[in-house]
C-alpha cells in the first residue's frame, strides 16, 4: 500500500538504491528520502488541490487516508 501512496517516493528510491553501495546505508537512506521527499510530495498535492487541480485534490486526499490507515494497522 505504502508504494502506491508514495509512488514518487518510491520511483526516486527504485533510481537510487544502485548507487548505494555499502548495505549499512540503504535504512539510512531510506529513511532520509521519507523524511524529506514524502512531506514535499504531499505539501505539493495540497498546493495543487487549493489551486483547483481536481486530480491533485482526489490524489491528496487518497494518499492522506492510505497514510492514516497504514499508521491505524499495527502490522
Amino acid at each position: 500500500m505504502n508504494r502506491w501512496a508514495h509512488f514518487p517516493a518510491y520511483l526516486f528510491w527504485r533510481w537510487a538504491a544502485p548507487k548505494v553501495s555499502d548495505p549499512a546505508f540503504i535504512a539510512t537512506f531510506k529513511f532520509c528520502i521519507g523524511l524529506v521527499l514524502v512531506p514535499l510530495q504531499h505539501a505539493l498535492l495540497w498546493y495543487l488541490a487549493f489551486q483547483g487541480q481536481y486530480w491533485a485534490a482526489s490524489y491528496a486526499v487518497i494518499a492522506t487516508c492510505l497514510l492514516l490507515v497504514q499508521r491505524a494497522d499495527p502490522k
